[in-house]
């Protein structure tokens, strides 16, 4: 206590000093004027940032950029979003290059059995012998179809025997031939009821002494269609194109041509109903004795639209003859050539129709 007084003693001048300077500030500090201190009154640099009020300082000029930081750890995958609608189909791209053929189909028949040319023509010949030769079940209710491709079909001396509901049929009379050496009576081809040649042609060529028909019928609604008949003797051999003798026979589009030395041709030889249209039918042969003929019928026929000749004949030439008290044969819009016709005991009839210099034939056909 002693020590107190006596340090106020000796320091009371500077601690009254002291007193008034620190009671003044506190005074300034507490009893200035609103707004009364100016810039005049502050020390420059003494302000900090808390000192004024937000939007007081001006911003500063930005500074310029800084580094870039490392690259921050990659944040987890968010979640797949949902499926977007679905885009307008584009143009169609241009179309590439064709590609390599491919190998050839084989195509699945019921009931048509395809012969092809496959070897020689008597290879080819054989084929079509087994093809029809192989078919044992066909009837009224399941016909059959012996389709030929272009080629030649050479049966050599074998004869061709059709089968009821059976069409053979070719590629056209120009692609497709039939080639035959098979003279025989029987015919070297034997047509059948319910059967058909069609689009075909037939060669043949005869040297046997005696009469070779080419085809021989004696079925029920035989037809012959677009078929090329064309035959040639040897010899002196007699022809017949087409033998019918039995049943029906129809021929359509179809022609019959026979040349060479003969001591007879006939185109066709009809003793049973037979209808021909659109045809031709000819006979060209030479000889002693010899005789010709279009059509030799010997029961009723019926001839529109054709052509119907014989030439070459030393004894007979015909286009059309008609043989028998019962047959009738009438010819409608037909051209007859060479020996116009004769009618032995039967009756024959011509409407429209004309001679090879294309005068009209009276209705007997003369």
């Amino acid at each position: 206590m002693g020590r107190l007084r006596s340090y106020v003693a000796r320091h009371h001048i500077a601690l009254l000093a002291l007193f008034f300077a620190l009671t003044g500030s506190s005074y300034a500090a507490f009893q200035l004027p609103r707004n009364s201190v100016n810039s005049a009154h502050v020390k420059d640099f003494s302000l900090l940032k808390r000192d004024f009020k937000k939007g007081q300082l001006p911003a500063g000029a930005r500074g310029p950029q800084g580094e870039n930081g490392a690259p921050g750890a990659p944040g987890a995958a968010g979640a797949a979003g949902a499926q977007g609608v679905q885009g307008a189909q584009g143009a169609q791209g241009a179309r590439g290059a064709t590609g390599p053929q491919g190998p050839k189909g084989d195509p699945t028949y019921t009931r048509t059995i395809l012969v092809s040319p496959a070897g020689t023509d008597i290879e080819n010949g054989t084929a079509l012998l087994n093809a029809v030769a192989g078919i044992t079940d066909a009837s009224a209710a399941k016909r059959y179809l012996v389709k030929l491709e272009p080629g030649n079909y050479n049966l050599v001396r074998n004869r061709l025997v059709l089968k009821p509901f059976v069409d053979v049929e070719g590629s056209g009379p120009q692609s497709t031939r039939l080639l035959t050496e098979h003279d025989v009576a029987e015919g070297a081809i034997a047509g059948a009821s319910d059967s058909a040649l069609r689009q075909l042609g037939i060669s043949a060529v005869f040297g046997r002494a005696g009469i070779s028909p080419v085809v021989a019928n004696g079925g029920q609604r035989f037809v012959l269609e677009g078929v090329d008949i064309a035959a040639q003797s040897l010899f002196s051999a007699g022809i017949i194109g087409v033998d019918h003798e039995n049943g029906s026979l129809t021929m359509r589009h179809s022609t019959v041509t026979l040349t060479g030395p003969s001591f007879l041709h006939e185109a066709v030889r009809s003793a049973a109903a037979a209808t021909i249209e659109y045809s031709t039918l000819s006979s060209f042969t030479s000889g002693s004795s010899s005789a010709a003929y279009g059509l030799h019928a010997f029961a009723g026929a019926t001839v529109g639209w054709s052509t119907m000749e014989a030439f070459g004949g030393t004894s007979t030439n015909r286009a059309v003859e008609a043989t028998g008290a019962t047959t009738f044969v009438g010819v409608k819009a037909s051209q007859l050539r060479g020996g116009i016709a004769g009618a032995n005991g039967a009756v024959l009839k011509c409407a429209a129709s004309f001679d090879d210099d294309l005068n009209m034939v009276g209705s007997a056909c003369l």
